[in-house]
């Protein structure tokens, strides 16, 4: 991977990392597998800890924006 700015920021995730995008993952009902290809990635664990912030942040608005619709459905 040399050349293509690869370091320190292209290290996988932690263990722990990938248990909390699971745990939201799971909470968004999220097709993981498509999710990952939507990140360029084979799995949660092949995830560059660099890219972390931006699927933690999309699991989120999923999460978000699904809780927004039953507080809408409920009115």
């Amino acid at each position: 991977a040399a050349g293509n700015g690869a370091g320190k920021g292209d290290s996988p995730v932690t263990p722990a990392k990938v248990e909390t995008l699971n745990i939201l993952a799971d909470s968004a009902q999220v097709d993981k597998r498509r999710f990952c290809e939507w990140l360029k990635v084979e799995s949660f664990a092949a995830l560059p800890a660099k890219a972390y912030i931006r699927a933690e942040r999309a699991l989120q608005d999923v999460i978000a924006k699904k809780a927004a619709q039953v507080s809408e459905a409920r009115r």
